[in-house]
């Protein structure tokens, strides 16, 4: 019993990421195959050289999201209402969180992979958001703890307004947060004040997501340390 007890954490975790990999990466590996094989349909019979395809991994990030928000707010009070501690709650959270994202860097690699063998000839390089596989890891897990970190605020204010609010914060940051890069790096030209293109270049600036991921994932520690907790079921 106790072992069991102490392995609930894992077996959550493990059941989540599973519930998502029978959910919204099935749906988004059928989405990809049926765009590629339309591409694939379109080339042979008119010579179609577009890559509508990959435009799938264009919202993955979004998705991630998505997901780190909603399985939080979601599972947090079920699974304290049943007798698990935070502390077990963040453990099976972050095995949750490293499957989903290992998950992504996979489906990245398999696009990767599926332009280098069937794009159209002179499409070029496909742009991940990083070259390395290190920086497509990192991408996928700022995205992610940043849904997470709005998910614990949303819980830490029992969804009330301010906790409303400062998730909208968290992830302006997120979605914002190469504006000051481009600040600082575009050239302006004589006696002009400001220009900024929004939202700008897909480059990933790798040493700031991943500082980024580090502080989303202080603000989930900190936020569930202090969010309600309701009383255990009879």
């Amino acid at each position: 019993m106790t072992t069991l007890l102490a392995q609930r954490k894992y077996r959550l975790g493990l059941q989540w990421a599973a519930e998502v990999g029978k959910t919204y990466g099935l749906w988004i590996l059928i989405a990809f195959t049926v765009l590629q094989l339309l591409q694939l349909g379109l080339r042979l019979a008119i010579s179609f050289d577009g890559e509508y395809s990959d435009y799938v991994l264009r919202y993955l990030p979004l998705v991630l999201t998505g997901i780190g928000w909603v399985y939080l707010v979601r599972d947090f009070p079920l699974a304290i209402t049943t007798g698990m501690t935070r502390k077990e709650f963040f453990a099976a959270y972050a095995l949750f969180g490293a499957v989903v994202i290992a998950g992504s860097v996979a489906f990245a690699e398999l696009v990767r992979l599926s332009h280098n063998l069937f794009a159209a000839e002179g499409a070029g390089s496909l742009d991940l958001g990083g070259i390395a596989l290190l920086e497509t890891l990192i991408r996928s897990a700022v995205y992610f703890t940043a849904g997470a970190a709005a998910g614990a605020v949303m819980a830490r204010f029992n969804a009330r307004p301010l906790g409303a609010a400062l998730a909208g914060v968290l992830i302006a940051a997120l979605i914002l947060r190469a504006i000051p890069f481009q600040l600082l790096l575009t050239e302006f030209a004589a006696g002009m004040v400001l220009e900024v293109e929004f939202p700008g270049s897909e480059e990933l600036y790798a040493p700031f997501d991943a500082v980024l991921t580090g502080v989303f994932v202080l603000v989930v520690w900190l936020a569930l340390a202090r969010a309600p907790m309701h009383p255990k079921k009879a």
